[in-house]
């Protein structure tokens, strides 16, 4: 390992913890003020980006350190940490792809993985109706696709390290 890879996965660990404190920040002000607006609407988006830089700084250490699993032992701990960490955010991606497919082919509409009720949706046209519904299938589609692509990334390394 050279001195850039070195500096290279310091500032991805670190990238990670500091997303982690993000993330923990945002959820320990969410639980004082639940029904302030505006703090969940802050502290909603400081989480999300703080999630989403974590899983980069994490796919960035799988990237780093996959060629060194077999012959370091730190890397495969790091690994394991790294798969352990991303894998129920992955599992918890394709859940909600599935769900909200589900849903949208059944010709319902869903906002952040839940059904809208009938009642709220009973002023739209049905060709709107139907649009939101397809709508909802792409984000499906989407969602189930990033989650499987994490999730496979993420396992990448000892898939190759273990068929090697």
């Amino acid at each position: 390992m050279d001195v850039v890879e070195a500096i290279c996965i310091t500032i991805l660990a670190g990238g990670f913890l500091g997303a982690a404190v993000l993330v923990v920040l945002s959820a320990v002000r969410l639980r004082r003020a639940p029904h302030d607006r505006l703090v969940r609407f802050s502290y909603g988006w400081l989480a999300t980006m703080g999630l989403l830089f974590g899983l980069c700084c994490c796919m960035g250490l799988v990237a780093a350190l996959a060629d060194r699993i077999a012959s370091s032992p730190v890397a495969l701990a790091v690994l394991i940490v790294v798969n352990f960490l991303a894998q129920p955010v992955a599992a918890v991606f394709i859940v909600g792809g599935i769900s909200k497919l589900n849903l949208g082919l059944r010709g319902h509409v869903a906002v952040a993985w839940r059904r809208v009720p009938d009642e709220h949706l009973a002023d739209t046209s049905p060709d709107e109706r139907r649009w939101l519904a397809r709508f909802c299938v792409f984000q499906g589609i989407i969602v189930l696709l990033f989650g499987m692509g994490l999730s496979y990334a993420c396992a990448w390394p000892f898939l190759h390290w273990a068929l090697a």
